[in-house]
């Protein structure tokens, strides 16, 4: 397993989450709203892209491991995936558009350090136990 690629992964997810609060702490206009959709979406392609990737190769190749602690590991994150994509999905569906954003911005940002926070731990322990086999 190659864990460079899925920590190359991290680092772009990261940098869209530190774009999105930046923005957002310099106060919600229409151009920044139109930024942080433009950043979401792209932020979700990054994540899709990564999900299907461990789903293909990383998970399938840990379950076969010989050690039944990385099997172990592994089926747990499988299981913990599932409610953090459907959080994730539930919050790009209320904010893929600055109009969405702008009509809410409260609740945006709400929601938006909702998921991040949960997107930073999940990466964080990925990066600290997963990747490390």
């Amino acid at each position: 397993m190659n864990a460079e690629i899925y920590s190359t992964k991290h680092q772009y997810i990261r940098q869209d989450l530190n774009l999105i609060e930046e923005t957002a702490a310099a106060g919600i206009d229409e151009k920044s709203a139109a930024v942080l959709a433009v950043t979401i979406n792209r932020l979700t392609a990054v994540l899709k892209m990564h999900l299907a990737s461990e789903d293909t190769y990383l998970y399938p190749a840990l379950l076969k491991s010989s050690d039944e602690r990385v099997r172990r590991i592994t089926k747990t994150y499988m299981d913990e995936m599932g409610d953090l994509s459907q959080n994730y999905t539930a919050f790009h569906d209320a904010w893929n558009t600055g109009s969405k954003i702008r009509a809410d911005s409260t609740g945006f940002l709400r929601q938006f350090h909702e998921i991040s926070a949960a997107l930073t731990i999940r990466m964080d322990r990925e990066e600290q136990e997963l990747y490390r086999f």
